[in-house]
């Protein structure tokens, strides 16, 4: 099935079986203006959305389509209410909020420090501010080093800079390494994965390539994979079929024990 999450209060469940079908879907906690919001599912049919709204608003939502009975529930605000920005999913499972604005597409009321949040426990921390403001029409995309490149914008004069940031897992020391990956993988099948200390890896997962525009990334997702792992070896289980990760490109990254992730290297899942 296909969820329509935002960005009003009502919401909808497309079932694309036969001639398909539209029901209403779980009712959302906010609404926001069109091409305010910003939204990811960080996980397999776990949905957050945040923001928008003009002025803009710091709450956000989060649901469990794996669930019975989905329901949204509010989860801790952002420490800054803002309006088109982007929420993008790192390299550690987390979600970066970058950018925006308090209101309208006003530069004197532009967003300039990022924040980032943790789905696990719901919270946010502020970091790192940037350079200058990137609102309507701007990207926010992760690179296969781990780190985010953001750019573009408005208003006029466009924004003809790019920033790179650096998330905190950059700076927890040294990092594992991929030695080792297939160029492909069938679904549901098991691939080896080459790294130094395979007994010392916690987590492998595929995170699908970014594709931004009008503050949402409608590509991007992350899949975490079942493994096993041993002093000598490491094996990964593709996901089962395309619903829950469909065909094309993905990032492969391992973490280890203290949750650092890798360098991404490419991998093509199916056909």
């Amino acid at each position: 099935t296909v969820y329509e999450s935002g960005p009003g209060t009502s919401t909808k469940v497309f079932d694309l079986a036969g001639t398909g079908t539209v029901t209403n879907g779980p009712t959302a906690p906010f609404s926001t203006s069109g091409y305010s919001e910003s939204g990811v599912m960080y996980a397999p049919g776990k949905i957050l959305r945040a923001g928008g709204g003009d002025p803009a608003q710091a709450q956000a939502a989060v649901i469990d389509m794996n669930v019975p009975n989905p329901a949204w529930r509010s989860v801790a605000p952002m420490a800054h209410a803002r309006r088109r920005m982007n929420l993008t999913l790192l390299a550690d499972g987390t979600v970066l909020a970058v950018g925006g604005t308090g209101r309208a597409d006003d530069p004197a009321a532009a967003v300039l420090k990022a924040e980032i949040v943790d789905p696990g426990t719901e919270t946010w921390r502020t970091v790192d501010a940037m350079a200058e403001p990137r609102m309507y029409h701007s990207t926010a995309v992760l690179l296969p080093d781990g780190r985010v490149l953001t750019a573009g914008g408005e208003p006029s004069p466009a924004r003809l800079h790019a920033q790179v940031y650096s998330p905190p897992y950059l700076f927890a020391g040294e990092r594992p390494t991929i030695t080792a990956s297939p160029a492909s993988a069938s679904f549901g099948s098991t691939f080896a994965v080459g790294t130094a200390a395979p007994g010392e890896v916690s987590s492998v997962a595929l995170i699908r390539p970014s594709a931004t525009t009008h503050a949402i990334d409608m590509n991007q997702r992350y899949v975490p994979l079942e493994f096993t792992a041993d002093g000598s070896s490491l094996q990964a289980q593709a996901p089962a079929n395309g619903a829950i990760a469909p065909p094309g490109d993905y990032l492969l990254v391992i973490e280890d024990a203290d949750g650092t992730p890798s360098v991404g290297e490419f991998i093509r899942l199916g056909a």
